[in-house]
């Protein structure tokens, strides 16, 4: 889990907005060969408030692509079509 909060700071791709630091859990990614995977972990990123565009720095990267592949192989056994076993999860 990313734990360090970053800086505010103006959006460099929209200009309007700024960058402040959001709780990207819940949001859904492409990862791999699924476009559609949900962040299970909590993961403060530094979101645009205006477009939601991200500005990640190397230790966001390494921690958001953590993070996406912890819910990506959660989520791989129930898309392949077996059943849900809470008992392995």
């Amino acid at each position: 889990m990313n734990t360090a909060i970053p800086a505010e700071r103006a959006c460099g791709g929209c200009g309007v907005g700024t960058l402040r630091p959001t709780n990207v859990v819940g949001m859904v990614m492409g990862y791999r060969d699924d476009p559609e995977v949900l962040i299970l972990d909590d993961l403060i990123l530094p979101m645009c408030d205006v477009c939601g565009d991200i500005a990640l720095d190397l230790g966001d990267t390494i921690a958001l692509d953590a993070a996406l592949e912890r819910s990506y192989q959660w989520k791989r056994p129930f898309s392949s079509g077996d059943l849900y076993d809470p008992e392995s999860h």
